[in-house]
């Protein structure tokens, strides 16, 4: 008895390429924010070259952040330097992120407790 089995393959195949992707990057040093969507190939690479040109940002901060410090205030950073009124706000306002030595006070809160009291005296 011979029998004949009939094999039926089908195979099919489907590219479709799903891109949702979010990019959120800011630089405080340079004032910017950046938001941006990916939805295809053409978009991705965008986000990729915006997250590139952020990734370079952080990786030369110290020497970005170096240079506005000389620029605002003409000395070498590391050395200690009285600040004008004007040499602060300047400070303050070009996007470094500092923190302000109120000395000879230990802290912020120090320095607003003296500056309250009328007698100057620390509790």
């Amino acid at each position: 008895m011979k029998k004949t089995l009939v094999d039926k393959r089908t195979s099919s195949q489907s590219s479709a390429s799903d891109y949702n992707i979010t990019f959120d990057g800011f630089d405080t040093l340079d004032g910017t924010v950046q938001n941006a969507k990916a939805k295809d190939m053409q978009s991705y690479m965008m986000i990729k070259e915006q997250a590139a040109k952020n990734v370079a940002g952080g990786i030369t901060l110290d020497k970005r952040v170096k240079e506005v410090l000389r620029s605002l205030l003409g000395a070498e950073v590391g050395t200690m330097v009285p600040l004008t009124k004007e040499q602060c706000d300047a400070v303050c306002k070009s996007g470094l992120v500092v923190e302000l030595m109120f000395l000879p006070y230990a802290g912020l809160r120090d320095y607003v407790a003296a500056t309250l009291n009328t007698s100057s005296q620390l509790y």
